[in-house]
């Protein structure tokens, strides 16, 4: 274990430095209109869908002195008219000096043990990933499949909460395995990570690295992903049974019902969400007009990119959707949340990249924005080990995991392969069940007089510009 510390260590590239600015950031809130919104539709089988990525090993960039995390400004009260990734004028680590660009944070050498440990199963997971001449197909047991949050059974759902908790009760890593993984998306790291071409693989590359740890607590638990467009089909998404304590737990305040109900957070608050304050969802015609484009320079932020077509401003839509800790960037990942948005976000950018393909378009290209931050060029590092934003658009990893399609629904099929959700018949739509109501079995959940006595006329919005 010492071996992999001195190897992560020789790698860095400088010293750690505390920013209190980093730790105050707030994701930018965006507006969407809330009455066009649904779940997306694919054009894959109902096979698993297979999707693209990375590779190259797992490293963070980091020292061994202890973690110092800023406790004295509120992290859930901020401006949210500020840019969420500016930084003070007189903080020399927004210089363009790229030594100086690191994660302002210093952690303890139990995490850093723990973070190359990581890496050390990460790569064993991802064969071939360092030598791209030798690379070796993974066996299909080794192939995660992930599913739509509420396709889950009742089974795979309480493992995965339970592989979840377990990291989230081991303090043998400071303050505990979770938060220590969840205080990568933190500090320097952030201007690393956003607003620009190197947000989608690397978080690519983190929620492999997130996905690593759960399976070494539960080697059958995978990543599932939350269609954000199922719930934006709702006038009031906070009604939603995603919220309910048999998933994911209390919309509104400190979350005292689910699975993560009472957390602390290593800001010392509880773990707190509000959900359907502000922010918005995907829509179909929000992933179609994405999809549509042929270049990843389309899709990627940038001061010349089409709103329309930015996956990572739509996404920081739902971050505000959210509230709580998803609302601002350095305490995201304090919700679990975070890792099932962020794996539909992948999901979308493996549908993306298999269109490219189609259109002869190389996925693993890596975009070319003039202009952009130093911090975002193909050979700019991801600190995670010696990774470059270059590696997070590899096709190695992205063949190491496959995605089922989001649920949908018809005449034949009209119970979407779950009991939290409802079909639509005439759109060929599935909706969420309604956290306060009581859904028997003797009601037919795809009829009209079911949608009729359950008020639906009242809480589903139209879609005119689908």
């Amino acid at each position: 274990m010492m071996t992999s510390l001195v190897f992560i260590s020789s790698l860095l590239l400088c010293v750690l430095k505390p920013s209190l600015t980093e730790l105050n950031t707030t994701v930018e809130l965006l507006s969407f209109n809330s009455t066009k919104y649904v779940s997306i539709q694919s054009t894959t089988t109902n096979n698993p869908f297979e999707l693209n990525t990375t590779d190259t090993p797992f490293q963070l960039n980091t020292t061994d002195t202890p973690f110092e995390l800023n406790t004295t400004d509120d992290p859930f009260e901020t401006d949210a008219t500020e840019d969420p990734l500016e930084v003070d004028e007189d903080d020399d680590s927004s210089n363009n000096d790229t030594s100086s660009d690191e994660p302002p944070y210093r952690y303890s050498e139990d995490q850093l043990s723990y973070y190359a440990h990581l890496y050390e199963k990460f790569m064993e997971r991802v064969p071939g990933l360092l030598d791209r001449q030798n690379v070796t197909s993974l066996p299909p047991s080794k192939i995660c499949l992930r599913k739509e949050y509420r396709l889950l059974s009742d089974k795979e759902r309480a493992r995965f909460h339970s592989a979840i908790n377990t990291l989230k009760n081991d303090i043998s890593v400071r303050p505990n395995k979770y938060d220590a993984i969840a205080l990568i998306h933190s500090g320097g790291n952030l201007k690393v990570a956003h607003r620009g071409p190197g947000f989608l693989g690397w978080h690519r590359l983190y929620l492999m690295i997130y996905e690593t740890a759960l399976q070494e607590v539960d080697p059958s638990v995978c990543l599932t992903y939350w269609d954000t467009t199922i719930e934006s089909r709702l006038y009031d998404p906070s009604e939603s049974s995603l919220w309910s304590h048999e998933l994911l737990g209390s919309p509104e305040g400190s979350v005292t019902s689910g699975p993560f109900a009472n957390w602390t957070t290593p800001t010392g608050k509880p773990l707190s969400r509000e959900i359907a304050q502000d922010g918005g969802l995907f829509t179909p015609k929000i992933i179609s007009d994405i999809l549509s484009r042929s270049r990843p320079e389309e899709i990627t932020t940038s001061n010349t990119t089409k709103p329309k077509f930015d996956l990572e401003s739509f996404h920081e839509g739902v971050h505000a959707f959210c509230g709580g800790a998803m609302k601002l960037f350095a305490t995201a990942a304090f919700d679990p949340l975070f890792y099932l948005l962020h794996t539909f976000i992948d999901l979308i950018w493996s549908l993306f990249r298999d269109n490219l393909k189609k259109h002869g378009v190389d996925p693993e290209t890596f975009p070319v924005i003039k202009n952009s931050s130093h911090l975002h060029s193909s050979d700019s590092p991801t600190y995670f080990g010696n990774l470059t934003h270059a590696d997070g658009y590899s096709e190695i990893l992205a063949n190491s995991v496959t995605y089922w399609k989001s649920p949908v629904c018809n005449e034949t099929k009209p119970d979407c392969d779950s009991r939290f959700l409802i079909c639509e018949k005439e759109s060929g739509r599935c909706l969420p069940t309604i956290s306060n109501d009581t859904i028997t079995a003797n009601m037919s959940m795809g009829e009209p007089d079911y949608f009729d006595d359950m008020g639906w006329t009242t809480r589903l919005v139209d879609f005119d510009d689908d």
